[in-house]
């Protein structure tokens, strides 16, 4: 059936109202359909996280090796100057926290996954090999399809904004995964298992995505994504606070 002028014209103006009154979260910030929901940080991003990691002793004094286990004919043991081998980038990215904030364009140095991959693991991994599982110092981890993780724009990185990462945001190497969600953006990564299968992280489903893929607003494992953004944009502004951050502000 097809609309009249008028009506859809009221429409129109109706919508447009709605629009203007209540700003859609999914255009919030200008992230639009890549990142619905997510509003941006204005300021540098806090060292956040869950207090069973946060809070987690490590030694960052010694030096740094990723063990590299599972899917492969043999344990590895990469150190820096394994990673130094593999051509160096620099790469501006988001990064999108599940709690509805987003910091655009921080600037990370180290190394390409694919490179990572191409050159380090793939000649040693099983032909099984469909996922990866990275740990960190603090006890963190993740399960990543392979798939995911070949893309241009997914790193292991030792710097932010020019400076080497320091505890609070991951050092010595941190993974960055723009399109997944900052849980699986595993700080401090120590292991690497290449596996053939997903590894259920003990916190899915109910704070965690098998996933975390962020153009898919995949927040949790439980569904109700539009309630769950409601619930972490409502409580955002005081949990900012409570991890130093005094006066968020957005845009």
């Amino acid at each position: 059936m097809l609309t009249t002028q008028p009506e859809a014209t009221r429409r129109s103006r109706v919508s447009g109202s709605r629009l203007r009154g209540r700003p859609q979260p999914q255009q919030s910030g200008g992230l639009g359909s890549d990142a619905p929901g997510q509003r941006v940080l204005i300021g540098p991003a806090p060292r956040f996280g869950l207090p069973q990691y946060l809070h987690t002793p490590f030694d960052l004094t010694v030096e740094p090796v990723i063990m590299v286990t599972g899917q492969a004919d043999r344990a590895t043991a990469l150190t820096r100057q394994d990673l130094d081998a593999l051509p160096a980038t620099t790469k501006a990215l988001d990064l999108h926290c599940v709690m509805t904030w987003s910091v655009q364009n921080t600037r990370w140095s180290g190394w390409s996954f694919t490179d990572l991959w191409s050159q380090l693991l793939a000649p040693h991994a099983d032909t099984t090999t469909a996922g990866v599982v990275f740990t960190g110092l603090d006890g963190a981890m993740a399960s990543i399809p392979l798939a995911l993780l070949l893309r241009d724009d997914v790193m292991l990185a030792h710097t932010r904004d020019g400076e080497p990462l320091g505890r609070a945001h991951g050092a010595p190497y941190r993974l960055v995964v723009p399109h997944l969600y900052g849980y699986k953006n595993i700080k401090h990564v120590c292991r690497i298992d290449l596996v053939d299968h997903h590894v259920r992280s003990p916190l899915e489903p109910w704070i965690m995505h098998r996933l975390g893929r962020v153009a898919h607003e995949e927040r949790h494992g439980l569904g109700l994504n539009r309630l769950v953004r409601l619930v972490y944009s409502l409580a955002l502004r005081p949990t900012l606070r409570s991890y130093g951050v005094s006066d968020p502000r957005f845009r």
